[in-house]
């Protein structure tokens, strides 16, 4: 009797393993010693051998559906000690224990997901994204709002006079909307920190902060409405969220962990550049927009340059942000307007 081979054993009737020794007895049997001493023997030519790959355990599989698993070579020197035949090393084992071979499949790998990147998953999410049912949207748009409320926005404090003067004053470019979409403008006073913003929700809100709309004229303020209902009718937020959760499952298939936070990290970095790109889409939108309705359309450079500054100028990294950096967007803005 050859040494045993200490591994687990998996029943065909369930998922549950146990504790178990392999022996060779002799040519052409093995014998599996389980645990409360019970010994099974099987011959070789009903059993099936696998090589492990890339540091997995090698098994044999039963003519009942069973498996034993087993650590190192000590399973393989088993298998041929009983007699079983020596199995051709796959095509799989030859690709790992060859290093060109493997760097070609990694550069392989990262190509194709790259591919998937940059084509695939935007145009796949931006097909999906417009068969979503604009009431569905409509209700994301409501509990979406009602979350803000609660736990972002307080009210205005912009004087009723001076909202009604406003919404009058952006109520053409507001009627250029999408017939699919409820557009509404509301005013809110930010939490400290957010400054002057605009953001748009699915369905059509339109939200403007109190410092937004103090710091920004109102050519401007209407440059900002139409680069947001660009966002609104694009439905780019929830773009976003299904390509941000594509990448993740995309991404863990490659690493083969999604739990791992450091493991998810290059796939925000890539939903940045998804956001970034919308960014430059609603700007060049928004231009068209203030020309066909007859507006300046220069005016939404003029609100990105005042903005910039109300921030003292700095921005960070573009790649660690939603935006682009404000200089890059201008330079953009001028390629539209000079097409």
């Amino acid at each position: 009797m050859s040494r045993g081979v200490s591994g687990r054993l998996y029943l065909a009737t369930g998922s549950r393993s146990y504790s178990a020794e392999l022996t060779a007895e002799g040519s052409g049997f093995l014998q599996l010693h389980g645990a409360g001493g019970e010994i099974l023997t099987v011959a070789v030519e009903d059993a099936g051998y696998t090589a492990g790959v890339g540091g997995s355990p090698g098994f044999l599989t039963f003519p009942d559906g069973g498996r034993f698993e087993a650590e190192g070579d000590a399973l393989h020197a088993c298998w041929l000690a009983a007699g079983g035949a020596a199995e051709a090393e796959s095509w799989l084992a030859r690709l790992e224990g060859r290093t060109r071979y493997a760097l070609l499949a990694v550069l392989a790998t990262l190509l194709g997901f790259w591919l998937v990147y940059s084509f695939v998953v935007p145009r796949l999410a931006e097909q999906v994204v417009r068969r979503v049912p604009a009431t569905l949207v409509y209700s994301i748009d409501q509990a979406t709002l009602e979350g803000l409320e609660q736990r972002v926005f307080s009210a205005s404090e912009v004087a009723p006079p001076q909202q009604a003067a406003l919404r009058e004053r952006l109520a053409p470019m507001l009627e250029t909307a999408s017939p699919a979409l409820r557009t509404q403008l509301l005013f809110r006073c930010g939490p400290e920190g957010m400054g002057a913003n605009a953001f748009t929700l699915p369905g059509g809100t339109i939200v403007l902060t109190d410092f937004l709309v103090e710091n920004l004229p109102d050519d401007e303020l209407e440059a900002v409405v139409a680069h947001e209902l660009v966002h609104a009718e694009a439905r780019h937020g929830l773009r976003q969220a299904l390509q941000l959760s594509t990448l993740a499952v995309l991404w863990s298939w490659v690493t083969g962990d999604l739990g791992a936070f450091f493991s998810l990290v290059p796939v925000a970095l890539l939903e940045l550049a998804y956001a970034r790109d919308f960014e430059l889409e609603a700007d060049a939108g928004a231009a068209q927009r203030l020309q066909a309705l007859g507006a300046d359309p220069r005016a939404l450079a003029r609100a990105l340059t005042r903005l910039k500054a109300l921030r003292g100028g700095a921005e960070g990294p573009a790649y660690l942000s939603t935006h682009p950096a404000t200089d890059d967007r201008l330079e953009a803005l001028e390629a539209v307007l000079a097409r």
